[in-house]
């Protein structure tokens, strides 16, 4: 009976351990998350499309001010400023 309340013990301990450092690799992936978006956010404030391109995989779609749905990869830089241009100047 020892034994197993030993075990038992052990279980708990050790599913309170790996909890904790889940939290802790959970939290450091929500920073890295909000940091990218903050660099997103800023890029679309100051018009930079490169920064924006940066972040954007080579298959991103996007929704554009006209609520269509369109892969990033195939506009043309034209396009993108008119579309920032287009919401900065609506809002």
């Amino acid at each position: 009976m020892k034994l197993f309340l030993a075990v038992i013990a052990i279980i708990i301990a050790a599913t309170g351990l790996v909890s904790a450092q889940s939290t802790k690799q959970n939290d450091a992936l929500e920073q890295e998350i909000r940091k990218l978006e903050q660099a997103q956010v800023n890029a679309l404030l100051q018009n930079d499309l490169a920064a924006m391109k940066r972040n954007w995989a080579k298959d991103y779609i996007v929704n554009n001010p006209f609520s269509q749905a369109v892969k990033a990869s195939g506009r043309s830089d034209s396009h993108w400023y008119f579309d920032i241009f287009f919401v900065h100047s609506r809002n």
